[in-house]
C-alpha cells in the first residue's frame, strides 16, 4: 500500500466536509453565509467518515483527526466531553469552527409542543446545549476558532452572573450563529448577548435567533466595537431583541448583507426599517422573506448600492407596479429573487402558494417597457420550497416573463420551469 503524504490525506477529509452548491440548495431558506459556518456541523455522516478515515492507518490518523477536530461538534457541550475531546496533545489551538448543541433538536421541539418524545416512553429532559460559563471559558483556550455556532443553552447558573470582565478579548472570531433553541424556556437573554458581543471585538458575520427580555434593569454597555459585514435575524418574531442603533453603531460604512425571516409585529418591523436606513449606504444584499415578510418599498429607495434583492413574492409582487414610478432608484439591482416560501395546510399534501398569474404578467410588463425597471438586471430566479405541490401554474404568463428576460438578455432562473412545461403537456401537476 502506497502511503500518501500528511497533506494529500488532509485534502481528502477537506473533501470529506466540503460545502457543495446542491448542500447550499438543500438548506434554503437558511443558507445565508452567516447561517453555514460548516457543513460538517450539519452532517453527521461526515463526522462518522472522518472519524473511519482515522482508521485507516497510522498516516491517515493524525489528518482526519486533525480535520475532525478543526470543526469541533459537540451535542452536550459540558467541560468534560470538551476536555476529553481536546486534552489530549492540547488540541485546543486546532480548533476553527466551534459548535454546541443540536440544531432542531426533537427532545427541545417535544417539549416546547408539549408532546412526546419519538422513540421514547415520556417526556425527556434536553441536556445538550452549552453555559456561557464553559462556551467563554473554551473559546478564551482555542486561540485560533474563527466561527462558533450555539443551537442550544443549558441552563447552569443565571446568566447575569456571569462575570464578563474575567474574560479575555475573542480577538479571532469572525462569525456567531446563535440557533432559535427550540426549547422556549432556554434562550439567550438580552443581557447576556450584548456582553457577549462586547468580547468579539473582530466579528464579521452575526446570526441571532430567539432571545428572551432580562428580568431586570442592566446598564446597558457602550455598543460593540466590530464592524459586522454580514447580519442575519432568524426567526424576528421571537427575537426580542430590537436595539439595531446600539448593535450597528460600528457597522454603518461596512455591513453589506441583510438577511431577516418571519418580522411579526409592527413594532419590529419599524425597528427593522430603522437599522436599514442606518446601514443603507453600503447595503448590496438584502434578503426579506417569511410568512408576515410584509416589505415597505419606500425603504429600498435609500438604498442606493442595491445590488441583490430577495423577496417574498406573494406579499411583495404585487407592489412592484410602483417602481416603475421610481426606476432610479432600483438602478443597481443587477439580481432580484423572488421566493414562494409558503403552502397550504390541511391538505393531504403540502401544495405551494404560487405567484399569481396578473403579478407574473406585472413584472413581465415591467421588465419589457421601453423604460426598463431594473436597467442592470442580469438574473431573475424565482425560488420555491422543497417538497411542496404546484397546482395550476402560471405557465403562459412564465413563459412570457422569460420572453421578456431574453429580449434584455436577462438570465431567467426557474429550476421548476422544465418539469412544470413537461407535467402540464402531460395533464399533471408538478411534484417537485
Amino acid at each position: 500500500m502506497v502511503q500518501l503524504p500528511y497533506d494529500v490525506v488532509y485534502g481528502i477529509a477537506e473533501e470529506v466536509v466540503a460545502f457543495t452548491e446542491g448542500d447550499r440548495r438543500e438548506a434554503w431558506p437558511f443558507d445565508h453565509p452567516a447561517l453555514l459556518p460548516s457543513w460538517l456541523s450539519g452532517d453527521v455522516d461526515a463526522a462518522k467518515t472522518l472519524r473511519a478515515c482515522a482508521l485507516v492507518c497510522k498516516a491517515w490518523s493524525a489528518p482526519a483527526s486533525a480535520v475532525n477536530i478543526r470543526h469541533l461538534d459537540i451535542w452536550q457541550a459540558t467541560p468534560k466531553a470538551i476536555s476529553t475531546a481536546l486534552s489530549d496533545g492540547d488540541r485546543y489551538e486546532f480548533v476553527h469552527h466551534f459548535q454546541a448543541g443540536r440544531e432542531c433538536c426533537p427532545v427541545c421541539e417535544a417539549i416546547s409542543s408539549g408532546g412526546k418524545v419519538k422513540g421514547g416512553a415520556g417526556m425527556k429532559v434536553c441536556r445538550n446545549g452549552v453555559t456561557m460559563q464553559t462556551l467563554l471559558s473554551t473559546l478564551s483556550r482555542c486561540t485560533n476558532v474563527r466561527r462558533v455556532t450555539v443551537h442550544e443553552w443549558a441552563w447552569d447558573l443565571p446568566y447575569a452572573l456571569v462575570d464578563y470582565t474575567t474574560y479575555p478579548p475573542l480577538d479571532t472570531v469572525t462569525s456567531l450563529c446563535l440557533g432559535l433553541n427550540a426549547e422556549a424556556s432556554r434562550p439567550l437573554d438580552v443581557q447576556s448577548f450584548r456582553h457577549l458581543l462586547q468580547l468579539l471585538p473582530a466579528l464579521k458575520r452575526l446570526s441571532f435567533g430567539r432571545l428572551a427580555q432580562t428580568r431586570t434593569l442592566y446598564i446597558i454597555p457602550p455598543p460593540p466595537e466590530f464592524r459586522l459585514e454580514s447580519l442575519a435575524v432568524r426567526d424576528a418574531r421571537l427575537s426580542g431583541f430590537n436595539d439595531y442603533e446600539w448593535l450597528l453603531f460600528n457597522s454603518r460604512a461596512t455591513l453589506r448583507t441583510l438577511w431577516v425571516y418571519n418580522m411579526i409585529g409592527d413594532d419590529d418591523r419599524m425597528a427593522l426599517f430603522r437599522a436599514i436606513r442606518i446601514i443603507a449606504a453600503p447595503l448590496r444584499t438584502l434578503y426579506y422573506f417569511g410568512s408576515h415578510a410584509h416589505m415597505d418599498l419606500d425603504i429600498l429607495g435609500a438604498c442606493p448600492r442595491l445590488e441583490e434583492l430577495f423577496v417574498d413574492a406573494l406579499r411583495t409582487l404585487h407592489m412592484l407596479q410602483r417602481i416603475s414610478e421610481s426606476i432610479d432608484r432600483y438602478a443597481a439591482l443587477r439580481r432580484l429573487s423572488l421566493v414562494t416560501e409558503g403552502f397550504m395546510s390541511r391538505r393531504p399534501v403540502r401544495v405551494s402558494l404560487f405567484i399569481a398569474e396578473e403579478d407574473v404578467r406585472t413584472l413581465m410588463h415591467l421588465l419589457s417597457n421601453a423604460v426598463n425597471a431594473f436597467p442592470k438586471l442580469e438574473v431573475l430566479s424565482i425560488l420555491t420550497s422543497p417538497n411542496v405541490v404546484i397546482e395550476d401554474p402560471p405557465l403562459r404568463a412564465l413563459r412570457a416573463l422569460r420572453r421578456a428576460c431574453e429580449s434584455r438578455s436577462i438570465v431567467f432562473i426557474f429550476p421548476l420551469m422544465a418539469e412544470l412545461e413537461a407535467a402540464v403537456l402531460n395533464g399533471f401537476t408538478i411534484v417537485p
